[in-house]
């Protein structure tokens, strides 16, 4: 049997007190559930100044080889901005080999037709300063939930960590684009089941479209209403964006009778 570990990260007080309050039960329930070992950095991984400069996303690049993961066959990341559906979910190693990554798609926003377009764009400026023939990279990889093992991924997140000095020209740019660049490069990759990283806002936006236009900004909270039946359905909340929500969906949901 393999030897698996969920890992997260939450630096800075706000991010660790959300986690404690919010996100920590069901990520502990859902690791016992499936024999991982719950690991949880509270600390930069690199505490240089350079690192300071740059958003703390892109510390989760350095964790394979860190003494705590770097003996575990299989590892799955999962952002700290998260909710699990314990009761529901299944093994998230089950969904890959050890020598595979299991990824999921971002959702693409209205300004874009579709997510192939939104690829182009998003994945543009790094395909510009590439050399040698590029895979299509016709769908955006989003970074808040993967698994990779240790073995045979540590010099690919390496790759990643290298593209911190800024290649696409944002003030503060994410690790993100980086992220799924070199994994379209590297190949050995595979889709996994989209209820593992459900985005929250983008999904309850469009079951409130069926019924009204969106609500404007300052009300958007009463989108949380229809959290309960979204988290029914999924395996992992992810409150990508909408940190503010956090606390007020896992409150909604533990008053519902859910076990976050």
């Amino acid at each position: 049997m393999n030897k698996t570990a969920i890992a997260t990260m939450a630096l800075g007080r706000r991010h660790h007190d959300l986690f404690r309050q919010c996100s920590q039960k069901s990520f502990r329930r859902y690791a016992e559930k499936i024999g991982a070992e719950p690991v949880v950095f509270d600390h930069p991984l690199d505490p240089t100044a350079a690192a300071r400069g740059r958003p703390p996303a892109w510390q989760k690049c350095l964790l394979l080889d860190h003494p705590r993961l770097r003996d575990f066959d299989q590892v799955a990341w999962m952002d700290s901005d998260i909710l699990i559906n314990a009761e529901l979910a299944p093994s998230i190693f089950e969904q890959v080999r050890e020598d595979q990554i299991g990824i999921t798609a971002d959702v693409y926003p209205d300004t874009f037709p579709d997510m192939a377009a939104f690829a182009a764009h998003y994945y543009a400026p790094l395909r510009a300063s590439a050399e040698g023939v590029l895979p299509a990279m016709n769908t955006v990889i989003q970074g808040g939930v993967w698994i990779m093992s240790p073995r045979h991924h540590t010099p690919l997140l390496h790759k990643v960590y290298r593209h911190a000095g800024n290649p696409t020209g944002e003030a503060r740019p994410y690790e993100q684009p980086a992220f799924g660049f070199e994994i379209y490069r590297a190949g050995g990759y595979r889709w996994i089941d989209p209820r593992f990283n459900t985005i929250v806002l983008p999904e309850l936006m469009d079951t409130w479209r069926q019924f009204q236009p969106p609500f404007k900004r300052r009300f958007r909270f009463l989108y949380l209403l229809g959290l309960p039946a979204l988290f029914r359905q999924s395996y992992v909340l992810h409150f990508a964006g909408t940190l503010n929500y956090l606390k007020a969906g896992t409150y909604l949901l533990r008053a519902c009778g859910f076990r976050v």
